[in-house]
């Protein structure tokens, strides 16, 4: 499984890495999840994704592009509105607290994720969705990469009919 580069960082497997190792490594998991764990904010905002992935594909690579996996995770995260308390989030924990808040769901544009503010808004939970895995699937086409899911048994099962 390889990370990408930090926010405005270097990474540490370069584009380089992939035309190197191409002809001997099967497959890349890109890790494209994770973004901000320790923060209130998209899980996997799509300009991020976008970036991340475009870095490893450059002339030298681009024939080995269709081993790069971009990773869509089933799964979300909670915090409270300071950024603390983290939690993760899994299908039936996310129906159960978009079930009770009675709240509707926010579509945030810049990173193609929706959010749900609950417990009075003290509390925000951004969790994928259908849109937000077809947003991650057309991204992946037009890249020409291949994609990978963490973990499979984490999301709603109708997430697979997009596949």
């Amino acid at each position: 499984m390889v990370q990408p580069a930090e926010r405005g960082g270097s990474g540490l497997f370069t584009a380089k890495d992939i035309a190197r190792l191409g002809d001997d490594v099967d497959y890349y998991s890109l890790m494209t999840y994770d973004f901000a764990p320790n923060r209130v904010g998209p899980n996997s905002p799509l300009p991020w994704v976008e970036k991340a992935i475009s870095s490893l594909i450059t002339p030298e690579s681009r024939k080995y592009s269709h081993k790069i996996m971009l990773g869509i995770p089933f799964y979300g995260y909670t915090w409270d509105e300071q950024g603390k308390n983290a939690e993760a989030v899994l299908a039936t924990t996310f129906f159960d607290l978009v079930k009770q808040s009675k709240s509707t769901l926010t579509w945030d544009e810049k990173s193609h994720e929706h959010f749900l503010k609950y417990d009075g808004g003290q509390r925000t939970v951004y969790y994928p969705t259908l849109q937000f895995i077809a947003d991650r699937l057309k991204l992946a086409e037009e890249l020409g990469v291949g994609v990978c899911v963490w973990e499979s048994g984490q999301g709603f099962d109708y997430f697979w009919d997009l596949f």
